[in-house]
């Protein structure tokens, strides 16, 4: 299944949680910052709290979305695709209350530009609930962090 056809899926779940976690050495939380902020207009760690990590064991970004529905919207989303849909359910361990994980950078992008955000995302009546600290600044738009120019 192509991710543009995903997206529509989650809207058929009760929850989705989106986490990412950021090399905290190098460029990759401000490149990250930079991206998320041309596509969302705010801060990514606006009300993300543990849900937006640094890391230093890490190289770039993951983005890991954890779902929850019925067994045949896991298998469905994983048909075909080019992600792996792991299964969560009854599993000991981190996130275990969630049925399913996707970790995949492109499927990540896909839903914060389809209005997900870092954080819990709830779905009511099949319309995404945008996250009450998203919502509580809609006026806010943090300056994007400078990019070095190349020397010449």
């Amino acid at each position: 299944m192509k991710i543009d056809a995903s997206i529509g899926l989650f809207e058929k779940c009760s929850k989705v949680l989106i986490e990412v976690e950021i090399a905290s050495k190098g460029r990759a939380e401000r490149d990250f910052v930079n991206k998320y902020m041309k596509i969302v207009c705010e801060n990514p760690r606006n009300g993300a709290g543990e849900h937006y990590q640094l890391q230093d064991n890490r190289a770039g970004f993951t983005g890991r979305v954890y779902f929850d529905g019925p067994e045949w919207l896991g298998g469905q989303m994983g048909m075909g695709s080019f992600f792996y849909v792991e299964k969560r359910a009854g599993q000991a361990g981190y996130r275990s209350a969630y049925a399913f994980r996707i970790n995949n950078n492109a499927l990540f992008w896909k839903l914060i530009a389809a209005g997900y955000r870092i954080g819990e995302n709830r779905i009511g009546g099949g319309r995404l609930e945008v996250p009450v600290i998203a919502a509580s600044h809609p006026t806010e738009v943090p300056t994007p962090v400078p990019t070095p120019t190349s020397p010449r």
